[in-house]
């Protein structure tokens, strides 16, 4: 019983881990689509230079969103493993072996 509340809370945190970095994305989404939005509307008054900083913030947020993908895409992928190998590791310590009797 013990084990299966242990498992319950990694999966538990690995899932938090997850929706913080999905949220995050979607945050960074969201506030590209909405510069997206300004910027159609507000296109025909910009100067070059409001033009360019656009362009530097849309190009940021794409990298953003890009690289919060790939990392939630390899945390879902190496966490379990993660998650066993340290749970192996702490079963084969002798000083811990008590807590999982």
């Amino acid at each position: 019983m013990a084990c299966a509340s242990k498992r319950l809370c990694r999966q538990h945190k690995s899932s938090r881990v997850s929706y913080n970095v999905f949220l995050f994305c979607f945050q960074a989404k969201y506030e590209l689509e909405s510069l997206h939005k300004w910027f159609e509307s507000e296109n025909e008054k910009l100067s070059l230079k409001e033009e360019e900083e656009y362009r530097i913030k849309v190009s940021n947020l794409m990298l953003l969103v890009r690289t919060l993908s790939l990392r939630l895409a390899r945390h879902r992928d190496l966490a379990p493993a993660k998650y066993h190998a340290l749970e192996s590791a702490l079963r084969a310590d002798k000083r811990l072996a008590m807590l999982y009797e």
